[in-house]
Order: structure tokens, then C-alpha cells, then sequence
């Protein structure tokens, strides 16, 4: 392993700017419910009736997936690095469709990976185009890591698309990862990509779908083998996540549908809003609408960086989003859809409004 590393650069920004933002159209996960209303209990002293009860045990019933076959961790970036770090050693070769979410591939450099990027482009619809990434599949391709819903860009991989390169992988012998955090947002999820065979590893969390970021509960799906090796690993590197933390994920899981509902109509609410917001302010930028998330990821059509965009937003009009520079693809920010529909709509107000100032003047 090496220690030259990028700092998390994302992470830094909404820490940062999160405090001072008005309008906040950076966060990717949905809005925090109310545990009160939906019946979720939060003192610990009170929750000695599920001190015998698993998550594991939960998520294998919702998700079908054996038991045994389920890690519960602290938060889904964790689950990304244990089960990148679990499977490949200095000089694998990974194989990644990019934009992506910045640990997919960092954290895969950090350990002395070689990292081959599959570029989706705007122009191209952002779409993976699961042929060519198949041909891209060579017997030095350790491990296929995937993202679906993709992050930044708001786009699901289809079901025949995810067993193309599941299959492709097998023939090599490649590993394949999925990061599943997003994949529930799709009206028609894709299944999950466990179940497709023993050589791929899931991910998921409840920070984003759920809404409870503040739990930081995630977790990973993977065969026997696998997990032996994840198991081992997160003894180094959490044990395990806070009781509260569990217990409080063990009644989320029994409220599934209620918040199921709460997600459901807040992101059709929200993408009804980013719709119409992207129709008035198309002379300024323009997207491909997102199918699988509630977030997209605009291009600019005006002559300003996504950094210096993102900067006099934040600045001088209190909206905050992502720019480009967390993603690698210039000239993009990601725009999230996912507070309360009038706080969304404020934002997008806000956004709007800040546009056309900013375009003025150039």
C-alpha cells in the first residue's frame, strides 16, 4: 500500500460549505425522516427487546441473500473500501466506467492498483455501453467495479447490460463490484447484482434511499469465500457499528415500506421540479435526465469552469453544489434533487436566479 493519496476532496467540500449553505443541492441522500413519527424508538435503554435480534438477519429476509453472506458496516464508503481492499493487491488491474464516485477509484490507488478507466461521455448519454465494456475485460482485469446507479450522473445499468459484463467477467475470471447505494431510486430496480454469482460483491447503505445518513449503517453481500477475507479485514478496521447504530437499522428495516412511500413521493415530487427547472434554464446548461437517482449531472453551456461556477454559487448566493473536479469531467456539476420538495423547489429557484446573474456578466 502506498501512502501518496488524494485528500476526498467531496467530502471536504460539503463539510465545508455545508454550514453556510441557503439552498443545498450537493447531498445525495434523501432528507432525514422523522424517527419519532415513523415509530422508530432511539434510546438505547429502551431497545433491550432487539438486543437478540441481527440486522444481517433483516437484510437477508428483504434483500434474499443468505445470512451468512451479509457484512453490516459503518456506512456504505466503508463497505466500498473494505471490499476493494479485500480483493486486490499492488499491481491488479481494476476496470472502471468513469464518472464515478471518487472512492471507486481512489481508494483502488491508493493500494497500488492500476486503474483502467471506461469513459462515458456526455455526448454518448452517459450510458454504459455494456459491449464495449466487455471487450475492455482482459485476463490482467481483476476486479470490475460498477456503480448503479451511477453516481454523478443519475443513470441505472439495466438488468441484460449487468449480466453481459457479470457473465464477460466469469470467462476471465474477474471479480465484479457493484455499489448499489443508488440502485432502489429506479423505478425498476435492477436485481441485486449478489444474486448474479459468486464472483460479485454488492454494497449498499441507509444513507441514502432511507434517509438516515446520521446511523452511518451500510453494508456488503459477497460469497463464502469473499466475506471470509471482508470479515477479517473489518476486524482491523471497525469491528463493528454502534448498537444504537444497529438497533435503530433493525426498526428502519421493519418500516421499510413506510419509508419506502416517504422516498417515493418526495423524488418524484423533486425530479418533476429539476425537470421543469432544467426546460427554463436550458440556455445555460443542459443534462441527460437521470433514470436511476435523484440527482444529475448538468453540463455548462456558458464560459465558466464547474469550479469557479460552484464557488460564486456558494458564495455569493448560498448554493451549494458539486462541481466537476469531485468526478473527474470537466465542464459538469452534479445537481441533487433530494431535501423536502419546498426546500428543492427554493433551491432550484435560487439556482436559477444565480444562473442568469452569473452568465451576464461573462
Amino acid at each position: 500500500m502506498t501512502s501518496d493519496h488524494e485528500e476526498f476532496y467531496l467530502l471536504d467540500w460539503l463539510h465545508t460549505n455545508l454550514s453556510r449553505a441557503r439552498h443545498n443541492l450537493a447531498s445525495s441522500g434523501v432528507e432525514a425522516p422523522n424517527l419519532e413519527e415513523l415509530g422508530i424508538e432511539t434510546n438505547l435503554d429502551l431497545l433491550t427487546a432487539l438486543r437478540n435480534l441481527k440486522l444481517e438477519d433483516s437484510l437477508a429476509e428483504v434483500y434474499e441473500i443468505p445470512a451468512n453472506e451479509v457484512l453490516v458496516c459503518a456506512g456504505a464508503t466503508l463497505a466500498i473500501y473494505l471490499a476493494i481492499a479485500s480483493t486486490l493487491k499492488p499491481g491488479d488491474q481494476i476496470l472502471i466506467p468513469m464518472p464515478n464516485y471518487p472512492p471507486e477509484y481512489n481508494v483502488p490507488r491508493i493500494l497500488g492498483a492500476r486503474v483502467q478507466e471506461f469513459k462515458m461521455t456526455y455526448d454518448e448519454g452517459f450510458r454504459l455501453d455494456a459491449d464495449s465494456l466487455v471487450e475492455a475485460i482482459s485476463k490482467e482485469t481483476k476486479l470490475i467495479v460498477l456503480t448503479n446507479s451511477n453516481n454523478p450522473t443519475g443513470l441505472k445499468i439495466g438488468k441484460r447490460e449487468l449480466e453481459k459484463i457479470v457473465e464477460a467477467a466469469e470467462e476471465k475470471g474477474s471479480l465484479v463490484f457493484v455499489d448499489e447505494t443508488f440502485r432502489e431510486f429506479a423505478e425498476n430496480p435492477t436485481p441485486i447484482a449478489r444474486s448474479l454469482g459468486d464472483h460479485v460483491i454488492s454494497a449498499g447503505s441507509m444513507t441514502k434511499f432511507f434517509g438516515l445518513g446520521d446511523i452511518r449503517v451500510g453494508w456488503l453481500f459477497a460469497g463464502k469465500q469473499i466475506m471470509e477475507k471482508i470479515r477479517s479485514l473489518n476486524q482491523w478496521v471497525s469491528i463493528e457499528v454502534s448498537r444504537l447504530s444497529y438497533m435503530i437499522g433493525i426498526q428502519a428495516v421493519e418500516k421499510r415500506k413506510l419509508l419506502n412511500e416517504r422516498t417515493r413521493k418526495m423524488v418524484k415530487e423533486n425530479l418533476s421540479l429539476g425537470k421543469e427547472f432544467m426546460r427554463k434554464n436550458s440556455e445555460y446548461i443542459e443534462w441527460i435526465e437521470p433514470d436511476g437517482a435523484p440527482f444529475g449531472f448538468p453540463r455548462i453551456k456558458f464560459g465558466l469552469s464547474s469550479k469557479d461556477l460552484s464557488t460564486q454559487l456558494i458564495e455569493e448566493f448560498g448554493v451549494l453544489i458539486s462541481p466537476r473536479e469531485f468526478f473527474e469531467s470537466p465542464g459538469h456539476f452534479r445537481l441533487c434533487l433530494t431535501r423536502s420538495p419546498e426546500k428543492t423547489r427554493l433551491g432550484l429557484d435560487a439556482l436559477s436566479d444565480a444562473l442568469s446573474n452569473i452568465s451576464s456578466r461573462l
